[in-house]
């Protein structure tokens, strides 16, 4: 997607009662759009993971936001219970100093919200950025743990807003969440367009094994199986271990062939070796009665 639209919305929109249960978002890849990636409203038990949400265009911007249109959300519409916000991959890089930009929302209203296992990297040198906006005095969070965010040259940075609080990570720490959470480069593969790739490696060490198991989703973003190692990695992205090929190579005799027989003159030996990686071969010659 390009342009002024949003990403992806599950919105209010009637003067009736509106209510959306148990929604999952998941494992989409949302590039350049409006002024919110994903964004939810009067949404019950639902989940929000496994997504990849960039933003190059420069307007203001929040990756994810719950709720997202406020102002269309009546009275008579359901509030807000048991939303999480997991695993998720976020880039925005954003080059005009009047432009707002946020990371992921989740406030006004609700009980029992947890947001955990998201990466989120801000590249622009320009402006305010805040990873994360909160309200503890209107909402009830149960996890909120294990998140990464990274600033790079962004002049004025905060990791959370909490109601009108602008805090760092220690600062919004010492409320008892973000407990395990880091700031530092997720060193995303390579995140800016045209490439748009949100992958890790093995030098994306403040995501790799970081969540604990019971928190994760079975799969990640491309649907590769989750934990590979002792636990979870941050982000969109799991990480894939490939150990070394142990398969044996194989050998063709070329010469002398099957059922040859020289007696008392040289011949070449020839063979073939096919290997599945690089690497050698050791090989003997082994005369009739055992020498060498």
């Amino acid at each position: 997607m390009k342009g002024g639209c949003w990403g992806i919305a599950v919105d209010t929109g009637y003067n009736t009662t509106e209510e959306f249960d148990n929604v999952v978002i998941r494992g989409n890849t949302i590039k350049n759009v409006g002024d919110v990636g994903i964004g939810i409203n009067a949404c019950l038990n639902c989940t929000i993971e496994n997504n990849v949400i960039i933003q190059e265009q420069n307007r203001g911007f929040i990756g994810i936001a719950v709720p997202d249109k406020i102002a269309d959300k009546g009275p008579e519409d359901a509030k807000m219970t048991n939303v999480t916000v997991r695993f998720n991959s976020i880039y925005i890089n954003l080059t005009s100093s009047s432009l707002s930009q946020a990371g992921l929302r989740v406030y006004t209203e609700g009980q029992n919200h947890s947001i955990y296992g998201n990466t989120i990297h801000f590249a622009g040198n320009v402006g305010t950025a805040k990873c994360f906006l909160y309200n503890t005095l209107e909402v009830n969070y149960t996890t909120i743990d294990y998140n990464n965010c990274y600033f790079s040259d962004v002049p004025t940075t905060y990791w959370a807003q909490n109601g009108s609080s602008l805090l760092t990570l220690s600062q919004w720490q010492s409320s008892g969440f973000d407990g395990s959470s880091s700031v530092g480069d997720p060193a995303f593969s390579s995140p800016a367009g045209p490439n748009y790739d949100l992958s890790i490696s093995a030098s994306s060490t403040l995501l790799i094994d970081k969540v604990p198991t019971n928190l994760c989703p079975a799969i990640d973003i491309l649907g590769n199986a989750r934990p590979v190692g002792s636990m979870c990695d941050i982000g969109a992205y799991e990480l894939l271990i490939v150990g070394p090929d142990t398969t044996p190579p194989r050998v063709t005799i070329v010469n002398p062939k099957v059922g040859s027989y020289y007696k008392n003159s040289s011949f070449p030996i020839i063979f073939n070796v096919t290997l599945n990686e690089n690497g050698s071969v050791r090989y003997a010659i082994v005369k009739k009665g055992g020498t060498q």
